[in-house]
């Protein structure tokens, strides 16, 4: 199956921020893990918004411009743009974003052939956990 960025409708027909975070969670996981290479990193492993055809956590998100335009403008930390965000984004808590940003950019949370490694998996735990998403499936 190929997994693709969750829209705005996507977002909508959730009832609850918690099912929403799941959603983003969840969704940013299957996406990296189907193909890591689809992580916006440069040759030197720094992450961008967008490199090429490539997008991070957030920068799948955004527009090709607006992507850009944070990487250039705001040194790429997601506490540094949340005011630029689009809704679809900015309606999460802002530590939430960085935590998904941070499970984004970190290579040991990734293998190019298994997708989320332990170290990955243990921080998606993490997160579920810090921001009380224990419990709350989709299925």
């Amino acid at each position: 199956m190929a997994y693709k960025t969750p829209t705005l409708a996507d977002f909508n027909k959730l009832s609850t921020i918690q099912e929403k975070m799941v959603l983003l969670l969840d969704n940013t996981i299957k996406y990296y893990s189907e193909d890591t290479k689809r992580r916006a990193m440069n040759g030197e492993g720094k992450c961008y918004y967008r490199v090429g055809k490539k997008a991070c956590a957030i920068g799948r998100f955004l527009t090709v411009d607006k992507a850009e335009f944070c990487d250039q403008q705001m040194n790429n930390a997601v506490g540094g743009i949340y005011g630029h965000l689009p809704f679809i984004l900015a309606q999460f808590d802002k530590e939430f974003l960085k935590e998904i940003q941070a499970l984004h950019d970190k290579k040991e949370y990734w293998n190019d052939k298994a997708g989320l490694t332990k170290d990955g998996h243990s921080k998606y735990i993490d997160i579920k956990r810090n921001f009380k998403l224990q419990g709350i499936s989709l299925c």
